[in-house]
């Protein structure tokens, strides 16, 4: 299916979260070891990174989540939070890239992603004694240049904030989603095991996380092991579609039911 025009996917007037992503073609690897001429690429991806460190002091935009693998990119990157659900769902899929790419085996094994970032910087955190939501050590933390994880609670997520950082190293201390991290690192962890053996379904315990964020549990183990063939180039409750599908003056978008399905 042809591309639609990126005006119809990002209105540069309305402010809003994205997915993007980056794949190498004609068989070539851009950060993994080539299996034809077993030349190792592995070291592009700390330049990838220094990279994107980078432009995350440049450009007013926060980076949410990220995973760099052997033959492309992910970045899940906001300048206003938007859907609650689809940022968790997209998240936790870039989060276990390298795990569904057989790359690591764990969260805190994937190098090169926001999880393993966030992962090294509350161990950092334990070992200052210094909470979660104290941002005076943010720019010692290994995650200083992604968005913090936790949204404030009280404030309206619909809402920009133009808070500044207290950091140089990303354009505001905004958090991303209503959970605190450790509870997105537990729902993380049994995603991740679902993805690595094929099978399984997300604890009890954890259900209620995705309830309060409007996301249908039934639905949870398809979206984080096809997420790029379930939906579109948009991702959201029934709602949000109808009206992009109205201002783009389609009729149907690929992913449309399974927004319906997932979402409400």
């Amino acid at each position: 299916m042809a591309a639609a025009p990126r005006s119809e996917t990002v209105n540069p007037l309305e402010q809003g979260v994205n997915h993007l992503y980056a794949r190498c073609v004609r068989r070539a690897m851009l950060c993994g070891v080539d299996p034809v001429t077993k030349k190792d690429y592995s070291y592009r991806r700390k330049w990838i990174i220094d990279f994107m460190k980078v432009l995350a002091q440049l450009f007013a935009i926060d980076i949410a989540f990220h995973a760099e693998l052997a033959n492309h990119l992910h970045n899940v990157v906001r300048n206003r939070p938007d859907i609650d659900a689809a940022i968790m769902v997209c998240g936790v899929y870039v989060d276990l890239n390298q795990i569904r790419a057989g790359e690591a085996q764990t969260p805190e094994t994937s190098e090169y992603t926001s999880a393993h970032d966030r992962i090294e910087a509350m161990e950092a955190r334990k070992e200052l004694e210094v909470a979660m939501d104290d941002h005076s050590v943010d720019a010692k933390m290994p995650d200083n240049w992604l968005c913090p994880f936790t949204l404030v609670e009280g404030l309206d997520v619909s809402v920009a904030d133009s808070r500044s950082s207290v950091t140089n190293t990303r354009v505001s201390d905004k958090g991303v989603l209503p959970i605190e991290f450790t509870k997105y690192l537990e729902l993380l962890d049994a995603s991740g095991r679902i993805v690595h053996d094929g099978k399984g379904s997300i604890p009890d315990h954890l259900a209620p996380i995705l309830e309060r964020l409007g996301i249908r549990t039934e639905m949870w183990t398809e979206m984080i092991q096809h997420f790029d063939t379930m939906f579109g180039r948009i991702v959201s409750a029934s709602q949000r579609v109808a009206k992009h599908l109205q201002a783009s003056g389609r009729r149907w978008i690929h992913g449309q039911t399974k927004c319906r399905q997932a979402f409400g």
